[in-house]
């Protein structure tokens, strides 16, 4: 099916594309597709520093972060009510900003939360958001971080 969205990594190493229930990492060098993720219908995504996991907006409105290693699904949050158009990151490393068809625009931090054993798993955290008059499709952040 259609590809939606396209992603460089920070290190320019891998690609992500991600369309209807399927989100793929590509290899730069070779090519070839190094993972194949069953996910929501994918209209955009990033990966997070350091690039061990992804996070892809959906039609429905759901933040999916997935470590790209295992394939795994680490956390899914219903981050608008209507299809999650556009995510950029700031530039600070700290987060991202989403921007969505029910006219909002939110910023997430990343957090680390541990488990009863200990074990750190990064996180997702609404810091703010801001209720505009027509439908978010694209957002983006200035160099400096400090305009959206």
């Amino acid at each position: 099916t259609g590809i939606r969205w396209v992603s460089l990594s920070g290190d320019d190493t891998m690609i992500m594309t991600t369309g209807h229930k399927q989100t793929k990492i590509w290899n730069v060098r070779s090519g070839s597709c190094i993972r194949t993720l069953d996910t929501g219908y994918g209209l955009c995504g990033m990966f997070l520093p350091g690039n061990r996991h992804i996070v892809i907006g959906t039609k429905k409105g759901l933040l999916e972060m997935y470590e790209i290693s295992s394939a795994t699904a680490v956390e899914r949050i219903q981050a608008h009510d209507g299809t999650l158009w556009s995510i950029s990151a700031n530039p600070n490393n700290k987060g991202f900003v989403t921007g969505g068809s029910d006219k909002d625009v939110k910023f997430w931090e990343y957090q680390v939360k541990r488990t009863k054993e200990g074990i750190a798993s990064v996180g997702l955290l609404l810091a703010k958001e801001m209720k505009m008059t027509d439908e978010v499709l694209c957002v983006s952040y200035s160099a400096n971080g400090k305009w959206v």
